[in-house]
C-alpha cells in the first residue's frame, strides 16, 4: 500500500524539486488525490534521516509536543552506526561515530535510553597515530608536531570575534576579508600551525583542510569543540 507524508513545515521549492527529482520513476507522477485518506500519514514534522541529528531532532521535537515521522531506510536508527561485512572473509566491523562532546545534553540525551558512554583521552583511547602526506600517501618520517596548546588560545580569540557564527550563518556585509581566506593561509597570518593538526584529527572527513574557507571551518570547529581540545590538552598533556 502506497503511503504519502503530507509536509506541515513548509519547503522551499528548490528542496521539494530535488525530493522529487530522487523518487523512482513509479513515484513521480503521485498525487494526493490518488489516495484513500486513511492512507495519508499527518505529521506535524517529517524528518528525513535517522541518523544522529535526526534521531536527535525527533526526540527533542516529541519533548516539545510535535507528532513526528522519521523516514530512514534501514531497519535501526543510529546514521553512520553499522557494521561492515567483508565479503571475502565474512569477517564484520563495526564503525561508526567515534566521539560525541563532553557536555551535558548529550550525556543526558544517552542517559534517556539508558546507553552508556566512556570518557576517553589520547593516552587511555589505545590511539596511535602516523604523519602522512596524503598528497603522495607516503609516511612524513620525524615530524614532530607543534604543541598546540597556544595555538588553540590563538585560534579561540580568532573565533570569539565572529560570534554570530554560532547561530548559523549570519555573516555581515561585507563579509570579513579573514573569513574568506583558505584556512592554510589564516593560519599563517595568525601563527596559528599547531592547530592544524588536531583540528584535521578530530573534524574529521572534511577534505583538504586547509584549502577550506576559514568561514567553514569555523563553522566544523565552533567554541564546544575548542573547549573540548582545551580540556583534553590540559588534563591529558598531549594533542593525539
Amino acid at each position: 500500500m502506497g503511503i504519502i507524508v503530507r509536509y506541515l513545515l513548509m519547503l522551499a521549492a528548490p528542496s521539494f524539486l530535488a525530493v522529487a527529482a530522487a523518487l523512482p520513476s513509479q513515484y513521480s507522477d503521485l498525487k494526493l488525490q490518488d489516495y484513500n485518506f486513511s492512507d495519508v500519514i499527518t505529521r506535524d514534522v517529517c524528518i528525513v534521516g535517522g541518523g544522529s541529528t535526526g534521531t536527535y531532532a525527533a526526540t527533542r521535537l516529541r519533548d516539545l509536543g510535535k507528532s513526528v515521522v522519521v523516514v530512514e531506510h534501514k531497519d535501526r536508527m543510529g546514521g553512520h552506526t553499522q557494521t561492515y561485512t567483508d565479503p571475502q572473509t565474512e569477517r564484520t566491523v563495526d564503525f561508526g561515530k567515534q566521539a560525541f562532546h563532553n557536555l551535558d545534553i548529550v550525556k543526558n540525551y544517552f542517559n534517556r535510553f539508558n546507553i552508556p558512554l566512556v570518557t576517553v583521552n589520547a593516552t587511555s583511547s589505545g590511539v596511535t597515530s602516523t604523519s602522512v602526506d596524503l598528497r603522495t600517501g607516503k609516511e612524513v618520517v620525524g615530524y614532530v608536531p607543534s604543541d598546540p596548546t597556544a595555538a588553540l588560545v590563538g585560534y579561540a580569540a580568532q573565533l570569539a570575534t565572529y560570534p554570530y557564527l554560532e547561530t548559523g550563518y549570519n555573516l555581515t556585509y561585507p563579509v570579513p576579508e579573514d573569513l574568506l581566506l583558505p584556512f592554510g593561509e589564516f593560519v599563517t597570518k595568525y601563527s596559528l600551525q599547531g592547530v592544524v593538526r588536531l583540528i584535521f584529527e578530530n573534524v574529521q572527513g572534511v577534505g583538504d583542510l586547509l584549502n577550506l574557507l576559514t568561514l567553514y571551518v569555523f563553522k566544523l570547529v565552533g567554541s564546544d569543540v575548542i573547549r573540548d581540545l582545551q580540556n583534553w590538552v590540559l588534563d591529558d598533556g598531549t594533542a593525539g
